[in-house]
């Protein structure tokens, strides 16, 4: 889907006129980011894991104690999924972005938050950890 998404943006941004080709092309800028696949990728891993739960909270017949037992252990696999899968997680991004030409960050590098308070602030964190 990535691709051809790719595609129409550009076609768009080729024969487009006006705001719709300074949109499209916005638009391809963001999905071209390694910031926007990491994003993705981290959305489709919570959805996951996160879909029972929310299947089972949607049926009527639910108690109140399987409720928060799912949600106990959809935590756990949160967490698990953060503790255990994280350089899973960013080597599939990693690959992701190269298959598609996407410049890939240097992670180790110092990460500085946006905005003016953020500017007077020094930060010890990474991009990876940023992320």
């Amino acid at each position: 889907m990535f691709s051809p998404t790719c595609e129409v943006l550009l076609k768009i941004v080729e024969e487009g006129t006006g705001s719709i080709k300074g949109d499209a092309d916005s638009a391809y800028e963001a999905m071209t980011t390694f910031e926007f696949i990491f994003i993705l990728h981290l959305e489709k891993e919570i959805m996951e894991i996160t879909d029972l739960l929310c299947q089972a909270l949607q049926k009527q017949d639910q108690d109140i104690f399987n409720a928060l037992r799912l949600v106990a252990s959809t935590k756990v696999l949160l967490q698990k999924m953060k503790d255990e899968r994280w350089d899973d997680l960013l080597s599939l991004v990693k690959s992701f972005c190269q298959v598609h030409n996407i410049d890939i960050p240097d992670l180790s590098s110092s990460y500085f938050s946006c905005g003016a308070r953020a500017r007077k602030e020094h930060s010890d964190h990474t991009l990876e950890h940023h992320y």
